[in-house]
This record gives structure tokens, sequence and C-alpha cells, in this order.
């Protein structure tokens, strides 16, 4: 029923979870397996520590779980296959026991209230096998189709190739209920309702913007923890053909022939940047990333304002943490006390560590709200000028050619409640129109327009590359440029236009930034 060499790989897991225990010393073990439906592969210790630290968190932590697949809804949802794992730790598995197919029998109408039948099944569980299980996982038939066709030759496709299959097929599962949990997890109810938001947005072509926007990098991250010790290699490379590859591997200490030091962590990171000839290395905290991933999942969707404020309060919280809650070699030069005195001089107060993490996102929101309004409807548009440099955008002479992605965002009360991908057929009426003609047309469709903001593809690489990728690069230069392109009609239009807009377009790039750096730093030094 299920794809050999998934069977193959995740037997293979099984049996080192269940032999785990009386190895002599398992964190030096050097057996390697892949990741479920993915082609990474992992040191099988890791992927134990992985299970144990991840599972109880995300999805479930009690022990025993009982997997059941089931026939196509016009089949009466027949019991295909009841598989029982045993766990002695919360989300480890160690062993599979197939059971009698007739040994639980329910209705299809029952199948969509499992909190209804769970106690039935768990009675049944134990009578017959002395096990209390704590967890059902229920696979469609449908399901079962989709991950074997996901797992075709897996072993031999690229990262980028990976990311879009196992988001189509997360898609294809959650849109068509082909894969139920009891008790449902939150991570559960967080990607279900993300699914419906996105709407008939594709997860797949996300992986496809992000590879083409994404500039080289050849990096390394260091993730310490009471549960894992890792160093996780990350690159970018652009091949000789013109196309991108991304790299993945993950690492032991042991592997790399190091040992990882808590208390000297800036050296570790420079023997993992020696080792791994990467151009930079980070070192994250595993209790920070897992308390990060736990309130992101624990948010409803759609996200309320106040909720994204706070998160983004502290994503900012942490970044301004540099030496606290993150490390990376090389050390940024712009932590360093004489430069940071010496462009104060000039006007310029750049203190990281100083970052107002609470009033840069009030600024943003109110300025949305103040202008955009509580309720309005967006058109974003992204375009790629970049093989038609000759090519003049302007609010009367929009490219049919020139528009890669459109979306149309709804807001309510200042929170995202409807995105849609819309086809440029029902914008363009020939290969050129007007701003004015677009938002005639999506008006009579789809309701007054609040903005149409265009952004050409070409801006937002630079905005990644420059305030991102190098964000801790002493140099003022590519930002500069970045900010003039923001000036630039051909690169960002706002229609229509608001006073902070036209101030901005107004103004050189270096006065942008001193009127702004009194606003992102906290004047207190204390």
């Amino acid at each position: 029923m299920i794809n050999e060499g998934f069977k193959k790989n995740w037997l293979k897991i099984l049996k080192f979870n269940e032999n785990r225990e009386i190895l002599e010393d398992p964190e030096k073990i050097k057996e390697y397996i892949r990741i479920p439906l993915s082609p990474i592969t992992i040191n099988a210790n890791i992927l134990y520590n992985f299970f144990e630290l991840f599972y109880p968190k995300f999805i479930n932590d009690q022990q025993n779980i009982l997997d059941i697949v089931i026939s196509e809804a016009e089949k009466k949802n027949k019991v295909l296959g009841l598989y029982l794992y045993k766990t002695e730790k919360a989300g480890v598995h160690q062993t599979i026991e197939s059971l009698p197919e007739g040994l639980i029998r329910f209705k299809s109408w029952e199948i969509e209230r499992l909190d209804d039948i769970f106690n039935k099944i768990q009675n049944e569980i134990l009578k017959e096998k002395g096990i209390r299980i704590s967890s059902i996982r229920l696979f469609k038939k449908e399901a079962i189709e989709l991950i074997n066709k996901h797992c075709e030759r897996i072993e031999e496709i690229s990262i980028y190739d990976f990311l879009e299959r196992f988001l189509e097929l997360i898609q294809k599962l959650f849109e068509q209920d082909l894969l139920l949990i009891y008790p449902e997890p939150i991570v559960f109810e967080f990607l279900k309702r993300g699914i419906e938001l996105l709407g008939n947005i594709q997860m797949k072509n996300c992986v496809k913007f992000l590879e083409e926007i994404l500039p080289e990098f050849n990096t390394s991250l260091v993730i310490i923890g009471n549960k894992i010790k890792i160093v996780i290699l990350l690159q970018k490379i652009v091949l000789k053909s013109g196309k991108s590859e991304l790299r993945l591997k993950i690492f032991t200490p042991d592997e790399l022939e190091i040992k990882i030091n808590d208390l000297n962590i800036t050296d570790n990171l420079l023997t993992i940047q020696n080792k791994l000839k990467t151009m930079d290395a980070y070192y994250l905290n595993q209790n920070d990333i897992i308390s990060f991933i736990s309130e992101f999942f624990e948010l409803a969707i759609p996200i309320k304002k106040e909720n994204l404020k706070f998160l983004l309060q502290k994503v900012l919280f942490g970044y301004r943490s540099f030496e606290k809650h993150w490390n990376m070699i090389p050390r940024p030069k712009i932590y360093n006390t004489l430069r940071r005195f010496l462009i104060r001089l000039f006007g310029f107060n750049i203190n990281l560590r100083k970052l107002s993490h609470w009033a840069i996102p009030d600024l943003i929101f109110n300025y949305l709200d103040f202008y955009f309004g509580l309720n309005s409807r967006i058109l974003f548009i992204i375009t790629d000028l970049k093989d038609n440099k000759k090519l003049k955008i302007s609010r009367e002479r929009l490219s049919k050619n020139a528009c890669k992605h459109i979306f149309l965002l709804e807001f309510e009360e200042s929170t995202l409640t409807k995105l849609r991908a819309i086809n440029k057929e029902e914008l363009f009426s020939s290969a050129y129109d007007s701003i004015y003609s677009i938002k005639g047309k999506l008006t009579e469709k789809y309701g007054a327009l609040s903005a149409v903001i265009i952004v050409d593809k070409f801006l937002l690489e630079n905005i990644i590359k420059n305030f991102i990728f190098d964000h801790m690069k002493f140099s003022f230069f590519p930002r500069f440029k970045t900010l003039k392109l923001m000036r630039n009609e051909r690169y960002l239009t706002i229609f229509p236009e608001f006073p902070f807009y036209k101030l901005i377009k107004k103004k050189k790039s270096l006065s942008i930034m001193k009127l702004l750096l009194p606003i992102l730093i906290d004047k207190h030094e204390f």
C-alpha cells in the first residue's frame, strides 16, 4: 500500500529508535537515514532527538499512536489498515504492529467526528492489546496515494523540487481533508486555516518565486540546546547553466570533529566556519527557536493586528539581542564602538542593540491603518522588468507582459481575511493598460479598491539582499541604492500616492536615512 522506499526507510528509523537505549554512546553513532518524505540524509540519532523534541511539543505529548487507513467515502470508509505504534517516549516511534482490519468498525459520518468515536476505538485497542492509545492518525486512501506519488524517486530530487512537492502534498491533504489527527494539534488548525486563507494560491509557486529572488549565500547555523547540538550547512549556488541549486546538510559536532562549548561559542563558530568554508556562521539557541515556533503556530488565522504586532516585536527584540540570544562570525563591524562614534559625528546614530522593537511595529501598523483604513482592498502587483530594461512603466501605461504575479488582499479590522491570485486576463484588455482602468475592472468585480501597489522583482531582490542577508555588513552604499530604487516609479508605484510616499520620492537616500534612524533607534543610551 505504501511506497516501498518510504517503508524501507521508516522501518530503519523504527529499528534504530528501538535499539538506541542499548547503544553504548548513541551520540557518536554513525548511522544515516533519510528524514521521512524528504531526500535529506541525516544522522539517525539527530532524527531521534528531533522526534523526541518536536513531536510532543507540536503534535501529541502522550504515548502510543494508532494509524488508520480507510477507503474512499463512496465505499463507506472501509478500514484498509490498522497500525499500532508503541512509544515508550512520546513522539519516538519504536515498533509497529499491524492489527486485524475488522477490529474497528465505524460509520461514514463518524469519520468527521473523531472525538465521538475516539473512546470507542481506545477501548477496543485496550481490550485487544492491553495498551491505551493517546492519538489517532486517520489517512484516507487518497492520502496514501498522494504520499506514494510524492515519494517517487525522492532520494534523487533537489531541495527545491522537494519543497515544491512537499508543499503541494500538504496543501492537497488539508484542502481535501485526507489526513485527520485526534486530538487535533494546534499546528493542524494553523495549517488548515492558513491554506483556506491562501485561496487559489498554490504554495509550491511560492517556492519558485523565492528561488528567483533569493541571492546566493553560503552560511552555517549552529543550534545548541539540552536535546540537540547540530550544525547546518545552507547554500544557494548558481550553476553555469544559470539555474540555482539549494544545498542543505545537517551534521553532528562529532562528524566535524569539533566539540561544542556553550561558554566559548565564538571559537566554536570560527572553527565551524573554517571547517565548512562558509562566508559566515550563526549561533541560535534551541529553546528560543522552539519558543518562537510554538508562539507562531498558536496564532489564530486570520492573524489579528495585535498578535502580528506582538510577533514582530519579538522578532525585533531577538534581532537586537546580539551576543545574548544569538551570535555570528565574522563579528559585524557595526558593533564596533569606535566606528559607531565616528558615524554619529555625521548625524547617524546606528546602535542595533537599541533598536526600538516596540516602536517600529506601532509605526508600521499605525501608518497602514491611517492611510489604508481598517477595512480595505489592496491590489498588489509584482513586475519583472529585468529583461525589458527599455520598457517604461507608468500609471497610464502598465505592461501586461511585465506583470508576473497579481494578488488581491482584503482586510477587515486591519486583519487580512482574504487573499487571492488574479489572472492577468481579468485586468488587461490589451498589451498595455492604465492603473485607472485596472482599478475600475476590479472594483466592478470585487468592490472598491483602496490602493494599487506595484513592486518590481529587482527591488525585492535588493531589499532581501541588502537589508536581510547582508544585514550586518558595514556598507551604506547598497542600502542607499535600494532606497533610491524605491523612489523610482519603475520599481515602486503606489496609487493613490500617500503623503509619506511622496516625501520619500522627493528626498534623497541620505536624507531618508537621517529621517528614519531617530525613529528606528532608541535615543536613550541606557
